[in-house]
């Protein structure tokens, strides 16, 4: 059985409205004549890169993930495949928005059959896709970094079975 999930506008909206809002203010003083030619142009380049995460944006919204007992599914415009069997790498990242640990986001990096897939905690299911990869990656005896192994945990997903690397 196949299981698809996807970002949903809701969960990507704060993204765009980030990428909205920065080109907005970074191309204001080149709207408004702005005589300041090096201040200009510092802020079009910001303008690009704010831009360049709006795309970012746009193709995490578009990316939808179809998992079964065999493989993982990345699908933007073509179809990138990791068949569980061909799992080299899984490792799991918790990235902090706040000193204190808080309000930040988890991103999951899958390599195998030479492709590598990213995919983040605001995705829905996430723990789901979590706990179907470390299934595979036990059950190919991948191992798997200490901090890899705790924020697995914090997921409340079993990490009895995973190798940790020395």
């Amino acid at each position: 059985m196949t299981t698809k999930y996807g970002y949903s506008f809701i969960d990507l909206r704060a993204d765009y409205l980030r990428a909205f809002v920065g080109v907005i203010i970074c191309l204001a003083p080149y709207v408004f004549g702005a005589e300041t030619r090096g201040a200009v142009l510092v802020l079009l380049i910001c303008a690009v890169l704010f831009a360049v995460y709006g795309l970012r944006t746009t193709l995490r919204h578009m990316a939808k993930i179809m998992l079964d007992e065999n493989a993982i599914t990345m699908k933007i415009f073509t179809n990138r495949i990791i068949p569980f069997d061909k799992l080299s790498d899984l490792s799991l990242s918790y990235f902090s928005t706040w000193r204190s640990g808080g309000k930040g986001w988890m991103q999951l990096r899958l390599r195998g059959a030479g492709k590598t897939m990213r995919i983040e905690s605001n995705i829905s299911g996430f723990e789901s896709i979590v706990r179907q990869a470390v299934s595979a990656a036990s059950a190919g005896n991948l191992t798997m970094t200490s901090s890899t192994i705790r924020n697995i945990a914090a997921l409340n997903i079993d990490t009895s079975n995973i190798r940790q690397a020395a």
